[in-house]
């Protein structure tokens, strides 16, 4: 599938406001990563993790990431990434358990 397609649907496929029908794809999502890595332009797969965390806000999502990264092997860089865009999602659910929603 050419890259500028998937691209240009990321960011509106995974919409914070949709993050309950995104939700499903957020493991795929990252089991996908060392595939992406080898087989797409060296930026994309920040692109990807930007857009499929991103669009994520729950403790529930927080908890799938942190399991995925318990769970997988995954090269020292590809981990490093998915820590550096976490760190975005881990502070969206503190700030919503300490104010709501």
């Amino acid at each position: 599938m050419p890259e500028d397609w998937v691209v240009g649907a990321l960011r509106p496929f995974n919409a914070t406001s949709q993050s309950e029908l995104t939700r499903p794809f957020l493991k795929p999502s990252l089991v996908a990563l060392p595939k992406l890595k080898r087989e797409r332009k060296i930026f994309f797969v920040l692109g990807w993790l930007n857009a499929f965390l991103g669009g994520q806000h729950t403790p529930e999502a927080l908890d799938e990431v942190k399991a995925f990264l318990r769970d997988a092997k995954l090269e020292p860089d590809l981990e490093r990434k998915v820590l550096e865009v976490m760190d975005e999602l881990e502070r969206t659910v503190r700030i919503q358990a300490k104010f709501g929603k």
